[in-house]
């Protein structure tokens, strides 16, 4: 669903026209939801919020130091790094996995690591506001402008929903959709005073959340391990 099409929904489950429930209001309601949900299932299973973001090496880069986006409500951001890819040099075909240091275990200062650091081992560590990158890149490693030298595998932030937001915005799987607009539904009752219909949205809400987590929650990540079958009730 789209943005737009949760707004409705939520509309027709709670028998609202637009001048009774606003966009605006609608988006209060489904976010109250959405973010809820969404911790959860992050709680769940990180790896539904996971995402790659391509960053271009910079030449002499001040202290190998890349800055991430501020995350907001509004802003998605690196919740947490899974792995970091470095294109060593732009003439590689292939990315090497950086390592991931503790700073302050380092023999020598972060200044002479840039310069040393093999480009066969490179290695990182986090700051407040990004990452820090040794080797550092130099006019002979780098390729040209958007060369998306780094790459970061990386567990997405939450945002709220956003007006006009299309479907891929929503970080719940599509197919679950609906239950934003369920989980949403008791709060426009309440604030209708019709606490009964409240109660049983909550029910079918509970439910439906319920089933929801239930079957992300069976989800299999290990798909590249092979298991030969078990034929033992074949055999004579």
């Amino acid at each position: 669903m789209t943005i737009a099409t949760l707004i409705t929904t939520l509309r027709n489950i709670t028998q609202r026209n637009v001048t009774q429930l606003g966009d605006a209001q609608a988006l209060v309601y489904l976010n109250f939801a959405y973010l809820e949900l969404a911790e959860k299932l992050m709680e769940l299973d990180e790896n539904y919020f996971f995402a790659e973001t391509s960053i271009d090496a910079v030449s002499g880069q001040t202290n190998g130091q890349y800055t991430f986006t501020v995350p907001s409500s509004t802003a998605a951001s690196i919740r947490r790094i899974k792995f970091v890819d470095i294109l060593v040099d732009s003439e590689n075909t292939y990315f090497t996995r950086a390592r991931e240091i503790d700073p302050a275990s380092l023999s020598e200062t972060w200044d002479l690591v840039l310069v040393n650091q093999s480009l066969s081992d490179p290695v990182y560590y986090l700051v407040d506001d990004g990452i820090r990158i040794a080797p550092n890149f130099t006019a002979n490693t780098i390729g040209v402008t958007d060369n998306n030298q780094i790459k970061i595998g990386h567990i997405n932030t939450i945002i709220e929903l956003l007006s006009g937001g299309a479907e891929t915005t929503i970080q719940i799987p599509r197919e679950y959709h609906q239950v934003i607009c369920k989980k949403a539904a008791p709060w426009i009752f309440r604030q209708m005073d019709h606490y009964d219909k409240a109660e049983s949205a909550e029910i079918v809400a509970a439910r439906a959340e319920q089933e929801m987590f239930s079957r992300l929650g069976n989800r299999v990540d290990d798909t590249m391990i092979s298991q030969i079958p078990d034929t033992t009730s074949l055999e004579a």
